[in-house]
């Protein structure tokens, strides 16, 4: 499946992961930075982007790098938590929690370098 993925900043044909029949959630591989992510129409992704109100405060304008929780896909954060992705050696901010279906939450962060990047938060292992 063709897809954008929000670390590499590009579109790539992705294999699929894992595919549940009972939530609807595909789950995609990027062949380039190896990142899993849920698979997003393209209509959505587009939607998405051009409806967002630009925020009028910056997140990363003052980062508390020192004091910054290390991002690990089996705790829980809360809005404003600034993480640090060591895989990436990337600081963001958490700006948004969701839960999809299957139960399964992510946690959405802007993060210096990367963007913003969906993760995987509180998963079962």
């Amino acid at each position: 499946m063709r897809q954008y993925c929000s670390v590499c900043k590009a579109h790539y044909d992705m294999s699929v992961v894992s595919e549940s029949a009972e939530d609807g959630v595909v789950w995609l591989k990027c062949p380039n930075c190896q990142g899993i992510l849920p698979h997003m129409p393209e209509d959505s992704t587009d939607e998405a982007g051009a409806d967002a109100p630009a925020s009028e405060v910056d997140p990363l304008a003052e980062l508390d790098v020192e004091n910054a929780l290390p991002y690990d896909p089996r705790s829980e954060y809360q809005v404003d938590d600034v993480i640090h992705h060591r895989g990436w050696n990337d600081f963001g901010v958490v700006i948004d929690k969701q839960e999809l279906a299957g139960r399964r939450r992510v946690i959405l962060v802007r993060f210096v370098e990367s963007g913003e990047v969906q993760l995987i938060e509180r998963a079962e292992g």
